[in-house]
């Protein structure tokens, strides 16, 4: 199984130059945004991962920050790990 940094790169990847439709529909349903949901999926790892995130804007912070309010389900949780797999 790849580890967490390799899964996230694959995940980025999906999500940014070739979304992931089951993925794309994860984020529309939770209203959240693909670098949203990436940022949350990260949080959900365990061991822990902290991800250190730049900014370039107040705006970009703020909207990087909101990825903490984000809960995932089991299932939700499954639908990106297997976009990684």
């Amino acid at each position: 199984m790849p580890n967490t940094a390799t899964r996230l790169i694959t995940l980025i990847m999906l999500l940014q130059r070739q979304p992931n439709q089951k993925a794309t529909d994860l984020a529309q349903e939770l209203g959240v945004s693909r670098h949203q949901l990436v940022l949350a999926w990260l949080l959900h790892q365990r061991p822990r991962v902290i991800p250190i995130v730049a900014a370039s804007s107040l705006d970009q912070y703020e909207h990087n920050l909101q990825s903490l309010q984000i809960h995932l389900t089991d299932e939700q949780l499954a639908i990106l790990n297997s976009a990684t797999a």
